[in-house]
């Protein structure tokens, strides 16, 4: 008898644990209960709704998935929303069974979390926006610090500030990753916390925000890969970081972009002279030679100074090359390979040319180009052009009257002119100056 007892109570036990088992409704409903007090009450409406989802999978638990998504969107638990949006979404795209495309139907799922994940991207995008504002209005406090305390506060507290801004705009990116504007201000928002560290002389740290910054950018660009101003901050960072290759690289994708752009294709073609590497040029389709980008800015601008001067130097530099090549045929035999060092001579003097036409281009638009009359003088002396190499050379001179190099030339071309008096004068003048050198 005792026996039956127990079994009975054990029965009656069971079967009452069975009776206060929530089902799958009571369950969302519960939590949409706690999330209706006031003040709501997340941590049990996310219990009932996490029960759901474990206990109730067989149900395909879409109103459970969401509900949880928008509990977490409330919360700022950005990358949990998006988990929980997407299972719900799944399960609505998947959806055959009549009964469970009504229940999505019902919910209104798929715009619902539109808005959701919209209205969030909004408030997290422009609260930063608005508090990156507040960073740079600090800046100007730094001019008024009395003393290296007031200036380190001053700066803890715009780093401070950069930081909440940046956690808006990387919650924005969170909110929706292929938001261009969310990734390119919290690349703008890394490169000025860089500053911070700058201005503190931490040079590692500066560096690795920096880096971030590329990242953010580089994120950025892969959704707007035309955004000539976001290639244009990148471009800035690469220079500072003096990573030249991905600097140059950036900058020809900017000229791409705006082929008539002077201004790009002058820092390309400055970056370009300091790599001066083939594999450069072959990437960004600039053919063997940068005197490309030089006959395009000239193109564009016919007395770009700084083009016209850049493409005489390149030039001058392939001319010295066939020098070379000529003096190496006359060592071997210059009655064999004479019709080989006529030819190169041709090419060697119209380089000259060619320098010549370029400089007499800048000193038109600048008179006072000491290197513009220097090398004239050296390319109509190459010539034998003596007489306007000295012409040249004298106006060099006057714009630079200690000029050494141009001195020991004057003095031997004097004497070749037949005026020994100025030819005296001028290797005194040259002594001079060696001697005063040591």
């Amino acid at each position: 008898m005792r026996t039956v007892i127990t079994i009975f109570l054990a029965l009656t036990i069971v079967a009452s644990a069975s009776a206060q088992r929530l089902t799958y409704d009571a369950l969302v409903r519960s939590a949409k209960i706690y999330l209706q007090e006031a003040p709501k009450d997340y941590v049990k409406a996310e219990e009932k709704l996490r029960q759901a989802i474990d206990e109730f999978q067989d149900k395909q638990p879409v109103e459970a998935y969401f509900g949880l998504g928008a509990l977490q969107a409330e919360k700022k638990r950005y990358a949990e929303m998006n988990e929980n949006f997407e299972a719900a979404l799944k399960i609505c795209a998947e959806a055959t069974d009549k009964k469970l495309k009504k229940r999505c139907d019902k919910e209104n799922i798929s715009e619902t979390i539109i808005s959701i994940r919209l209205s969030s991207w909004i408030d997290e995008f422009n609260s930063g926006a608005s508090v990156l504002a507040g960073a740079v209005d600090l800046w100007p406090d730094l001019e008024d610090a009395e003393s290296e305390d007031d200036t380190l506060d001053i700066l803890d507290e715009i780093d401070a500030t950069y930081r909440s801004a940046l956690q808006n705009f990387v919650n924005a990116s969170i909110i929706i990753p292929d938001s261009a504007q969310a990734w390119i201000n919290a690349g703008i928002t890394y490169y000025n916390l860089g500053k911070v560290k700058k201005t503190l002389g931490e040079p590692d740290a500066e560096t690795a925000l920096k880096d971030s910054a590329i990242i953010a950018y580089e994120t950025a660009i892969e959704v707007h890969p035309e955004n000539f101003d976001l290639l244009s901050n990148m471009s800035t960072i690469y220079f500072e970081l003096k990573n030249w290759d991905a600097c140059a690289a950036t900058f020809g994708k900017m000229a791409a972009l705006q082929p008539d752009n002077v201004s790009v294709l002058s820092n390309l073609s400055m970056l370009l002279m300091e790599l001066d590497s083939k594999d450069t040029l072959n990437t960004l389709n600039l053919g063997d030679s940068i005197t490309f980008v030089f006959d395009r800015i000239i193109e564009l601008d016919p007395t770009n100074v700084d083009a016209l001067s850049q493409r005489a130097f390149a030039t001058i530099t392939e001319s010295i090359g066939i020098n070379d090549s000529i003096s190496v045929l006359r060592g071997l035999d210059e009655n064999v390979h004479k019709s080989e060092i006529q030819a190169l001579t041709e090419v060697r003097n119209a380089a000259y040319r060619s320098v010549i036409d370029d400089f007499t281009v800048v000193a038109e638009t600048d008179p006072g180009n000491y290197d513009a009359w220097y090398w004239m003088g050296n390319c109509y002396y190459f010539l034998e052009e003596y007489q306007k190499s000295l012409e040249c050379y004298e106006k060099a001179l006057a714009i630079k009257p200690d000029a050494k190099e141009v001195l020991e030339i004057l003095a031997p071309l004097y004497l070749k002119q037949g005026d020994r008096k100025k030819s005296d004068e001028a290797q005194k003048k040259y002594e001079e100056l060696v001697g005063e050198s040591g």
